[in-house]
């Protein structure tokens, strides 16, 4: 034999094991996307065999196996707080043959969608169509499923039915759609670390910034971002306290702002920020003969701080925030007295570390 007979034989022998996995493709699978949020979600392989196990029988094959498809996507959705599902039927060419969107299912564990997406499969794969609840198909169609189903033993006994493990647990790309595109995922935001607006009033305490230790009011905004990070800004205002003397007395209040990075998080709900304030700290003097001159000067520090946001109900959370203060500018307050010749005082100064907590609500917009 010559050698390009041997060669163009042996080619055509290797085409027969393709042509012949090509047209014995009639089983069904089930490719089951979790998105967003939806990470802890039931998995295709779990899915797949509560199912089987509640059918008695086997129903599933491998992708690459498949005629047909039932593709779902599942994804986690802030308002309302819940999960966003969609179900669809396709061929191994990515055509579309029906589609169900079961819109936003809610609650805030994404369990509460396992019994539901497990009845609407089995009711979708009721070959006589009688239950006309789950995914909308023509009657071609569900013959194809029959087709593709049928041709596997009723009865098998459950220990043979497959594992978990038996599946991939990672899910397998729908095929480009030929006719019409598949129904596109949810678009939502992630739950329990929604993109979001925060805006809250709190009451704070501070210590080593006005003489003493007190107490003042705080307004403060924050922004979630989908990667995770978080900006916060905050105003504050600080009553004027005392420091006082023999000869005298000085009033000081301070009207500051804080700005600060979040990118560590800490679980869910704490997050580690670091940033920068600025103030403006004013003395009034009571009672001194020679000094009596309202004085304003700036304040400056950085800061490091950690914020917890904890649900409440619906969009209020409870807001706490530690944060340490750094001062760049130490604010010493000296005033001249003359009782036993002119010398001078110290009367105030800022400490090197200062602190404030600030606890209140805020609600998520």
């Amino acid at each position: 034999m010559r050698t390009s007979e041997l060669l163009g034989l042996v080619a055509a022998l290797a085409l027969v094991p393709a042509r012949t996995t090509a047209q014995s493709a009639r089983g069904l699978t089930l490719n089951w996307v979790r998105l967003d949020g939806a990470e802890h979600c039931i998995s295709a392989a779990e899915l797949m065999q509560r199912v089987e196990t509640s059918v008695g029988r086997i129903l599933f094959v491998r992708s690459g196996e498949a005629a047909l498809s039932i593709d779902g996507y599942v994804q986690a959705v802030a308002k309302p707080r819940g999960w966003a599902v969609k179900l669809a039927v396709s061929t191994a060419q990515g055509e579309v043959l029906g589609a169900r969107d079961l819109g936003v299912l809610a609650g805030d564990d994404c369990k509460i969608i396992e019994e539901t997406i497990e009845f609407l499969l089995q009711v979708t794969l009721d070959a006589d169509g009688t239950l006309d609840v789950g995914i909308p198909l023509s009657a071609a169609t569900r013959k194809a499923i029959d087709d593709a189903i049928g041709g596997v033993s009723s009865d098998p006994d459950p220990e043979e039915l497959p594992s978990a493990s038996a599946y991939s647990a990672t899910p397998q790309p729908v095929a480009p759609v030929t006719r019409r595109p598949s129904p596109p995922p949810p678009a939502a935001a992630p739950a329990g670390d929604p993109r979001s607006l925060r805006l809250g009033l709190a009451a704070a305490a501070e210590t080593g910034q006005l003489p003493g230790a007190g107490f003042g009011v705080a307004v403060h905004v924050a922004q979630l971002f989908e990667n995770g990070w978080a900006v916060a800004v905050s105003l504050g205002m600080w009553p004027s306290r005392d420091a006082v003397m023999r000869q005298g007395r000085v009033s000081i209040d301070l009207l500051g702002a804080s700005f600060s990075a979040c990118p560590l998080r800490i679980g869910t709900l704490l997050r580690v920020c670091g940033g920068a304030a600025y103030g403006r700290m004013t003395a009034t003097p009571h009672g001194f003969k020679f000094t009596e001159l309202t004085t304003t000067r700036a304040s400056v520090a950085l800061t490091a701080s950690s914020l917890l946001d904890v649900e409440l109900w619906g969009p209020l959370l409870l807001h706490a925030e530690l944060r340490v203060l750094l001062p760049l500018l130490r604010n010493d307050y000296v005033f001249t007295v003359f009782d036993e010749g002119e010398r001078q005082r110290r009367l105030f100064g800022a400490a090197p570390v200062a602190g404030e907590i600030v606890v209140g609500l805020s609600v998520r917009l």
